[in-house]
């Protein structure tokens, strides 16, 4: 799992060209931005002594959809994002992105099955600056409609950030199902289940039991104190469910609760409870 991104940009810069160059025919830009609420009850991702705090989420991205043939279709997306914590404003995450897609279709209408393939490539900056960084996520999802109410989709993605201090790096993979069901046209409810494995940062104590007798640590200032990042290979498993409501053709508000369970050697775990709310507009 050390990819790096530069090997990766020729395929980001070959999508960029299909899009860009040939016949086919293109959308305008569509913006769309995200106002947002979280509330995380385990931000340290500790084993113990587990802190909450909330944060207050915004978005914004543009897209553009290039229509290839009858079964492809293209599609670039500029965004970026920022989290502004409440208390613990070290963990303050900022991205800017440039994402390229690929749309096969098989088949035709609404039921047709459709694999979907991305890349995007990032750039972090974080209020510790060791943590900011370069990054990509590439995924491929597959996704059907199978009745006017359920949709369904099976998602694999792979993220890598190389940050400025090695405990910061890392790689994940994770592998999702998804299911829609449409109530009404106005109300949708969405669940999802995963499984990941790969790098996993948390926040320890050199008091803790696990660390102590193994010398001073970087401390990040965080959360004060003594303590400091820690990261380790595992594995992380979870879900969410989301109640989304329309409110008109552009716009949506939506709930969620999201639920985490990370596993490290040595018997770590650590859950983390999410709550959000976001309103979606797009114009």
């Amino acid at each position: 799992m050390s990819i790096r991104l530069h090997r990766c940009l020729p395929l980001l810069c070959g999508l960029l060209a299909g899009l860009t160059a040939g016949p086919a025919v293109a959308q305008s830009w569509s913006p769309e931005v995200d106002l947002g609420w979280v509330h995380n009850d385990n931000v340290t991702n500790s084993i113990r002594q587990q802190k909450d705090d909330s944060a207050a989420t915004i978005s914004a991205s543009v897209q553009q959809v290039r229509v290839l043939s009858r079964d492809w279709q293209g599609s670039l997306k500029l965004g970026a994002d920022t989290k502004l914590w409440r208390e613990y404003s070290g963990l303050n995450l900022s991205h800017f992105s440039a994402q390229a897609g690929l749309r096969r279709k098989f088949g035709l209408g609404p039921y047709a099955t459709k694999l979907d393939l991305s890349f995007e490539a990032f750039h972090q900056l974080a209020d510790v600056s060791e943590w900011s960084g370069n990054g990509y996520r590439a995924a491929a999802a597959l996704q059907k409609r199978f009745t006017p109410q359920w949709f369904g989709r099976l998602t694999a993605d792979l993220k890598r950030l190389d940050a400025g201090r090695a405990v910061y790096s890392g790689t994940v993979a994770t592998l999702a199902a998804a299911v829609d069901y449409d109530l009404t046209p106005q109300w949708r409810v969405s669940a999802e289940i995963r499984y990941g494995e790969g790098d996993q940062l948390s926040w320890c104590r050199e008091s803790f039991p696990e660390f102590i007798g193994k010398g001073p640590q970087w401390t990040d200032g965080i959360f004060g104190g003594d303590w400091f990042p820690y990261e380790s290979d595992g594995n992380h498993r979870g879900g969410h469910f989301r109640v989304v409501r329309a409110l008109g053709d552009r716009s949506a508000l939506s709930l969620g609760y999201d639920f985490n369970e990370s596993r490290a050697p040595k018997n770590h775990t650590y859950r983390n409870h999410i709550v959000s709310l976001n309103f979606t507009h797009a114009f």
